[in-house]
């Protein structure tokens, strides 16, 4: 008796310490019928401008995310279709590499851009929320704030929901 209570009560710490702690985040749906939620930081919000979304911190009262495309990127018998619809905001930018750094089984993804924009190389953080139904559906929205920190956006990855 006393070993099961003494298991039942490190599986409960163990329950209780190994959580995340989301208490200063908030969850929301993303703007897209084809997209499920997400928990983001409570001072952050989505916006729709001109069809792209948008991510504003409401603190900084400024737009730190954008979104980059919508549509799907396939391959059929080593035949490329590209089917995506690019934001005209980022036709000044050029892309050198990316990778995706982790994410989650229900579509969730975060990584990093490279980036030349006049002519400097940047980082840039990206998030890429897969479609409720499949690819053809798939945003990823591109963090133009490099101070948004690693943690948040693999926070954001963990938490979507299709």
């Amino acid at each position: 008796m006393k070993k099961t209570l003494v298991l039942i009560l490190l599986l409960t710490l163990g329950l209780l310490t190994g959580c995340k702690d989301y208490s200063e985040y908030k969850e929301v749906k993303i703007p897209d019928d084809n997209l499920g939620r997400v928990k983001i930081p409570n001072h952050w919000e989505f916006e729709v401008v001109d069809d792209w979304i948008q991510i504003i911190d409401t603190t900084k009262d400024k737009v730190i995310g954008i979104q980059y495309y919508k549509g799907d990127y396939y391959m059929i018998n080593q035949t490329v279709y590209d089917e995506r619809l690019y934001n005209p905001y980022f036709d000044d930018y050029e892309f050198i590499a990316e990778g995706i750094t982790s994410g989650n089984s229900s579509g969730g993804n975060y990584g990093y851009k490279e980036i030349k924009v006049d002519g400097i190389k940047r980082i840039y953080g990206y998030l890429l929320f897969n479609g409720i139904i499949n690819h053809r559906y798939d945003i990823e929205v591109i963090m133009i704030d490099d101070s948004v920190e690693d943690s948040i956006l693999s926070n954001i990855a963990k938490t979507y929901i299709r």
